[in-house]
């Protein structure tokens, strides 16, 4: 069954130097919610993303959002992020432009 996760202001994955984050899971949705404000220059929202484990556990997923980009927080939400965006709210770190949200407990492969 997919992870659903919410979070504000997730991007794709960046390949980082020797690891790839992306070998453990298989993003199945991104659900978008952006607003443009073209007069001030900004853009604000969030993405849910959910996703497959395919490694044989993973316990943080890591997103790239960039150096300029401002996280928000992160969620654990129950069913699909297309469902809504309340849940369980996840630790979360950043370093440089990768930002490693904690899932609370090792998701299993499948």
């Amino acid at each position: 069954m997919p992870i659903p996760i919410a979070a504000l202001l997730l991007f794709p994955l960046l390949q980082t130097a020797g690891t790839d984050p992306r070998k453990d899971y298989d993003v199945q949705l991104y659900r978008l919610d952006l607003r443009v404000q073209p007069e001030e220059k900004k853009l604000s929202g969030r993405v849910g993303v959910e996703f497959r484990v395919v490694a044989d556990s993973m316990s943080t997923l890591v997103l790239d959002i960039g150096k300029d980009l401002k996280e928000e927080g992160a969620w654990l939400v129950n069913g699909s992020v297309e469902d809504g965006w309340k849940g369980k709210k996840l630790s979360m770190s950043r370093k440089a432009g990768l930002l490693s949200i904690e899932l609370g407990k090792r998701a299993k492969k499948g």
